[in-house]
Parts: C-alpha cells; sequence; structure tokens
C-alpha cells in the first residue's frame, strides 16, 4: 500500500465524517434556509481548522524532534515516564 492510498483514505474519510453533522446542524438552525447553512458552516469550518492548527503547534513546540505520527503516543510515553517517578 502506498502512501499516498493511505492519505487519500483518511480524508475521505474525514469528509464523510464532516457529512453526518449536516443535518443535525441544519435542523438547529433558527432560520432554516441554505443561505443560513453555508453562513454557519463558512465561519464554522475556519474555526476547526484554527483549533487543528493550534493543537499542531501546540504539540510540535512540547515534543520537537521526538513527535511521532500520532501525539498520542507521545503523551501516553510522557505520562508512563511520570508514573516511573
Amino acid at each position: 500500500v502506498e502512501w499516498g492510498t493511505i492519505s487519500s483514505l483518511s480524508v475521505t474519510m474525514l469528509a464523510y465524517s464532516y457529512q453526518q453533522n449536516v443535518f443535525p446542524i441544519y435542523s438547529e438552525l433558527k432560520n432554516k434556509s441554505n443561505a443560513e447553512y453555508q453562513s454557519v458552516s463558512l465561519r464554522g469550518l475556519p474555526l476547526t481548522a484554527s483549533i487543528y492548527f493550534l493543537v499542531g503547534t501546540i504539540c510540535t513546540l512540547m515534543f520537537g524532534a521526538t513527535l511521532q505520527s500520532s501525539v498520542l503516543l507521545n503523551i501516553g510515553e510522557v505520562r508512563h515516564s511520570d508514573d516511573e517517578n
């Protein structure tokens, strides 16, 4: 399996995970219209991207060159080393 295949699979899964939220978000709108949903979506997606970017930046600053592909692995290592002390 090539890296491009794995990468495209994760992007596709992320896209579908967002789609399951469309109807619940739309049903919660006070003014149920396509324009209102588009407005909410255009505000929410950059907010989400900003949070991802912020978390990525903080993790890079915390772990530097030892940052693994999943930050959860780094957090687990730090937590277990704290338990040993």
